[in-house]
């Protein structure tokens, strides 16, 4: 039930993914990460009653953490606008942030591990990155070389994974669910206020009202994603909730293949590329992985 509650954040956070990468081109990648954190702040302000105090060595955790990931959101903004790079060949190196949270788990966090499940997550994140390279050396470092999308996933992705560990941390301290995910929220928004705020609102008359919707239902998706998210690490621990999450690339794929049979979106949503050169060996591969890996970690 809890591993369903995971995947269920997972598509949440998908539908939000393919949201932002419809309207990343329509304006600045600063603008689009303050109106991130600040809608999603605002989106918690009818649950304020459910928010209770926290200690101070939290609320300054909350806000180290806060910072980081709302200028982190930036880079991620900036690959999404880049021409030519579907959801699929950004996806394997955002998930590079789940090997930080499965060591983390491990090694800060002191979760109880076994060989079982510490093999079978790091197969399932490793799929998750060779899901979509047929010849993934070469074409990490043609990317690399060719521009800069998977570096600024790569940047976004060591920002997000504080997150997870901060929520388990917290949640094992015993501290109310909501109120972790509220003060992060208020340190997000407060810190991308402070240095944003002026050019974001000023250029709010350049960005359409169907846009700026988009936004908002995005914000909505990944606050949902987040509360499932929580929920879960208050039942799992982070190192089984942290590798089946990143099963998420796999449900991208079957996402864009839907959406290249409707033909919804197609140019801006898919980069052709990446279904012209993709092998069959490696996909293959990668469910092999996957599947073996889950039911590693599953085994009792």
């Amino acid at each position: 039930m809890h591993v369903l509650t995971v995947l269920l954040s997972v598509w949440f956070n998908i539908g939000a993914d393919f949201v932002d990468k419809l309207i990343a081109r329509t304006g600045r990648a600063k603008d689009f990460a303050f109106w991130t954190n600040v809608i999603q702040f605002m989106l918690l302000l009818p649950l304020v009653g459910l928010v209770t105090p926290i200690p101070y060595k939290a609320l300054a955790l909350c806000a180290s953490v806060g910072a980081i990931t709302a200028y982190g959101r930036i880079p991620w903004y900036h690959a999404l606008a880049v021409q030519g790079q579907g959801l699929s060949r950004l996806t394997p190196f955002v998930r590079l942030s789940s090997i930080f949270v499965l060591l983390g788990a491990i090694f800060i966090l002191k979760e109880p591990n076994s060989p079982e499940r510490f093999v079978g997550g790091g197969l399932i994140i490793l799929a998750s990155i060779i899901v979509l390279l047929d010849e993934p050396l070469t074409t990490v470092r043609k990317l690399l070389e060719t521009n800069r999308a998977p570096l600024f996933a790569i940047i976004f992705a060591i920002s997000s994974s504080a997150v997870p560990l901060l929520y388990k941390y917290l949640v094992n301290e015993g501290l109310n669910l909501f109120s972790i995910y509220f003060y992060l929220k208020l340190f997000q928004a407060t810190f991308i206020m402070l240095s944003s705020s002026h050019g974001a609102i000023s250029s709010l008359h350049m960005t359409s009202f169907v846009a700026f919707k988009l936004i908002i239902f995005a914000r909505i998706l990944q606050t949902c994603a987040a509360l499932f998210y929580l929920y879960a690490l208050t039942r799992i621990d982070l190192s089984v909730a942290e590798p089946i999450a990143a099963l998420g690339p796999f449900f991208i794929i079957v996402t864009e293949l839907l959406l290249r049979w409707k033909n919804v979106g197609l140019d801006k949503l898919i980069s052709r590329e990446s279904y012209s050169s993709r092998s069959a060996t490696a996909r293959a591969l990668s469910v092999a992985l996957a599947i073996f890996g889950l039911l590693l970690m599953l085994r009792r």
